[in-house]
């Protein structure tokens, strides 16, 4: 016996430190595993990521945990204590709530100018020998409204430590 605990899934149980959301709930990931994993196996020294821990998932999501994991293994190696600092807390917190969301109802956003780019048509795109870029780009204008305008594709959140 390794004194590591495995799942039924055989994959390999690792500490966590709960997050909570404001009803005191732990927070999970999408796939229902606890956010704030250590990574550290009950085994001292023995850590796990990627499949191993989570079971097959995307390559990104393995090469983020495998990244995660390399982060608490040097504070381990270094200061002989496997921990998440605040800068893991907050990249789990906004993961949790997401980017964005896609059914939020944002009505101004509609009402905001989008610019389409000047474009080459007809005869002259079709033309013998025309290897000229079809897509002229805006002027720069409009490039910057169009800069400006609001894509809503991401969140901007201030934690206070």
């Amino acid at each position: 016996d390794t004194g590591i605990k495995i799942t039924r899934w055989n994959t390999v149980v690792t500490k966590y430190i709960p997050l909570k959301n404001a009803a005191d709930r732990d927070l999970n990931d999408e796939m229902g595993n606890p956010l704030s994993r250590t990574l550290l196996t009950d085994m001292d020294g023995v850590f796990a990521s990627g499949d191993a821990e989570i079971g097959p998932l995307t390559v990104v999501a393995c090469v983020g945990n495998a990244h995660r994991a390399a982060k608490v293994i040097q504070r381990w190696l270094e200061e002989g204590e496997a921990y998440l600092n605040d800068e893991d807390f907050h990249e789990d917190i906004l993961s949790n709530l997401g980017v964005y969301d896609k059914d939020e109802e944002v009505p101004w956003l509609d009402a905001v100018q989008r610019f389409d780019q000047h474009e080459i048509h007809g005869k002259e795109r079709a033309s013998e020998g025309n290897y000229n870029e079809v897509e002229l780009g805006f002027s720069d204008s409009e490039a910057i409204m169009e800069a400006e305008r609001c894509l809503r594709c991401y969140r901007v959140s201030m934690i206070a430590v």
